[in-house]
């Protein structure tokens, strides 16, 4: 095995020997330069004297020198080799070179003095781009006199200009190029505009090329033009008509200077700058370049946009949106924030706004009171609840429609903003008017957490404003934040109890009976409303007092007494988890009240008394009982996992499965069948296969038997 290792490796050194080509050299100065290549690479090396280089010669450059990337197209590659006693380095690029020459050199670079590579004139682009100009056909150029320069130059790879002249003026070598690589969408490309230098003149003669199509044009620039272009500013040379141009090259075949380049669209020849012809091709497969150009127009074409986005189809005012969020200008963002009352674009809308970052809150907050949706937005900011509570702020002053639809999002808010004990700030910054005052304190008090330390100070502002309240709205808002303190959950139970400001009210007594229950300190003052003459406060402080020990006693009198029986089942309700009450509430099966009878049967389903199952399941089997009101009770006996009821539910199964008695009964029999699966499946299974159960029955067992009861 040692014999074989050492074999393959003499073998990979004699192959590595046989791919590297013998060093060139050369002297440059006082020191020698090597180049050494392979196949692939290449090397440049250096050490001082003419004798053998030394162990570790300094290395001026190495690289490889095949195609670099992946993409066709979009590849580098560097060619060293040492002509006439110099090292050239040339470097080709597919996206950036002149483009329809051929594989040209985009740059040659050579070995100075200095042992540092310098640009030098790249000869082969030159001659290349002569003997193209010979056999080209001409094109017109004209200068432009007091039009607006054309668009900007986009897509440019390579820089035009090589230096400067004591002026400062950028100078252009002969075989200075630029390439431009057009991304314009719908819009057409006509021309490219050469802006002239005050103190110079333009090369006179250049080689236009395009692609596809290898085309090629020759401009001459007669001293006519040169001297009226050193006048007016701008030469315009016409561009051939090729449909979606990939690539666009301009290479100077004379020295002169040039200070920028532009291009001229269709859309510099349209009347309102081609904005119109670009929003209608919004919607097509060049809509997003489209819209990127028509923003590119500056102020006229932005507010086109915006003004056209409420009436543009759904795909195009997708694609607005996330261009008009990318520009980042208030204006803008607003309109974005805007379109989030469109159903089919508020998605889009919100993400290209959370997109946009932390900049967009106050565009976005300029619009809640009028687009409650974009509280999503501020919500979803990376910024302080500072901030973004201060955001949400507008929503108090909206209307009530939009209140109600932003309520939500504002409440998850601030009770995020609670966790984080940064509330405070909301309840600092609220306005005193109304109906802001009053709302920003309701949101609050039922966002936070019953122990928050912020409520306290809630309630005595509340209380501030509960003083001079007169307007229903304002006082029914100012019943939440009241609870947050001893002194303001006193006023509500003298409110319950019918005395002082707004007890004439039953709507204010029964909202006053639903916030106290938020407190477990005011029983005794709920239970004083259980006597309330409005039945529907009855039903708030029945509500209020569900699960309390200490009113088990006076909600039982409800149950058995009241005569609305609305509060009655909401009594039973109450009761449903006191073991206590379990009595009470097989009473209540006997009520001639089909409302009364349902609410019991559930809260039975809830309730940890004894003797409860075996009640339910002796209520299911009473044929004198309605079946609607029997099927409740096999429900509530599914709902306890109580499995001394399996008994019982077989034998509803058994009796009730037979297909000749009416529907209602056997969907009473259905029901215990998956009350069984539902307690143990197995057993359930086992019926079915004594049965020759129909598929039908078999999947709604299986149905049922899904999150059974546990350990079952």
């Amino acid at each position: 095995m040692r014999v074989a290792a050492v074999a393959l490796a003499l073998v990979i050194h004699a192959a590595a020997a046989a791919a590297q080509e013998a060093p060139q050299r050369m002297i440059i100065g006082s020191s020698t330069v090597l180049l050494q290549t392979t196949a692939t690479t290449a090397r440049v090396l250096s050490y001082p004297g003419t004798g053998a280089p030394p162990a570790a010669p300094t290395v001026l450059w190495e690289g490889p020198t095949t195609w670099q990337g992946e993409d066709p197209g979009l590849r580098t590659r560097d060619a060293l080799s040492i002509t006439d006693g110099i090292l050239v380095r040339d470097h080709y690029d597919e996206a950036g070179g002149p483009c329809g020459l051929g594989e040209i050199p985009s740059e040659r670079w050579s070995l100075g003095v200095s042992l540092r590579f310098v640009r030098a004139p790249n000869l082969r682009l030159l001659a290349a781009a002569r003997t193209a100009f010979a056999g080209a056909e001409p094109t017109p150029s004209s200068v432009v006199s007091g039009a607006p320069p054309a668009l900007p130059l986009r897509g440019a790879s390579v820089r035009l200009a090589d230096g400067t002249d004591a002026h400062g003026t950028p100078m252009l070598p002969a075989g200075s190029f630029v390439t431009v690589r057009p991304a314009l969408g719908p819009a057409a490309l006509r021309a490219l505009e050469l802006t002239a230098t005050p103190t110079a003149d333009f090369p006179r003669r250049w080689l236009l090329l395009m692609q596809p199509g290898a085309v090629r044009r020759a401009v001459t620039l007669t001293p006519d033009v040169l001297a009226l272009a050193r006048r007016t500013g701008r030469v315009r040379v016409v561009v051939p008509s090729v449909e979606r141009p990939t690539c666009v090259a301009l290479v100077a075949l004379d020295d002169g200077a040039m200070a920028s380049l532009g291009w001229m669209t269709s859309l510099d020849a349209a009347g309102d700058g081609g904005v119109a012809s670009l929003l209608a091709a919004a919607e097509g497969v060049d809509g997003e370049a489209a819209l990127a150009l028509a923003l590119s127009l500056g102020e006229a074409g932005e507010r086109a946009v915006i003004t056209a986005l409420p009436t543009m189809s759904t795909v195009a005012a997708r694609r607005a949106v996330r261009a008009l969020a990318a520009t980042g200008r208030a204006e803008a963002i607003a309109a974005v924030a805007h379109a989030l009352a469109r159903d089919d674009v508020a998605t889009a809308a919100e993400n290209a706004l959370l997109r946009a970052g932390a900049p967009v809150i106050a565009a976005v907050a300029g619009v809640v009171a009028e687009v409650p949706r974009a509280l999503r937005v501020v919500a979803g900011l990376r910024v302080s609840w500072g901030a973004r509570l201060g955001a949400a702020t507008p929503l108090l002053n909206a209307s009530d429609d939009a209140w109600r639809e932003g309520l939500p999002t504002l409440r998850a808010m601030l009770s995020a903003a609670g966790r984080e004990d940064a509330a405070r700030t909301w309840l600092e910054a609220l306005p005193t008017t109304e109906p802001a005052g009053s709302r920003g304190l309701r949101v609050l008090a039922e966002a936070l957490r019953p122990d928050d330390p912020v409520l306290p100070t809630a309630a005595e502002r509340a209380r501030t404003q509960w003083a001079t309240a007169t307007a229903f709205a304002t006082r029914w808002r100012l019943l939440s934040p009241l609870v947050g303190d001893t002194t303001g959950r006193a006023l509500l139970g003298e409110l319950l109890a019918g005395h002082g400001a707004g007890s004439h009210d039953a709507d204010l007594r029964a909202e006053a009976a639903r916030v106290l229950g938020r407190s477990p300190d005011t029983t005794d003052a709920l239970v004083v409303g259980l006597r309330d003459a409005a039945p529907r406060v009855r039903a708030a402080a029945t509500t209020a007092l569900r699960g309390r020990a200490a009113a088990v006693e006076g909600l039982q009198a409800v149950l058995a007494d009241d005569g609305w029986p609305t509060v009655r089942a909401t009594a039973a309700a109450a009761l449903a988890a006191r073991p206590e009450a379990a009595v009470a509430l097989a009473a209540a099966l006997e009520v001639r009240n089909a409302l009364v009878v349902r609410a019991a049967l559930r809260a039975l389903g809830e309730s940890p008394g004894t003797g409860v199952t075996a009640r339910l399941v002796a209520f299911a089997h009473d044929g004198a009982r309605a079946s609607l009101l029997r099927r409740e009770a096999v429900d509530a006996i599914a709902a306890r996992c109580d499995v001394s009821a399996l008994a019982g539910l077989e034998a509803l199964a058994e009796t009730l499965g037979d297909a000749a008695l009416p529907p209602y009964e056997q969907d009473l029999g259905h029901a215990a069948l998956a009350a069984m699966a539902h307690l143990d499946a197995g057993r359930a299974r086992a019926f079915l296969r004594r049965s020759e159960a129909n598929p039908a029955a078999v999947a709604a067992v299986e149905r049922a038997a899904q999150g059974g009861c546990p350990a079952r």
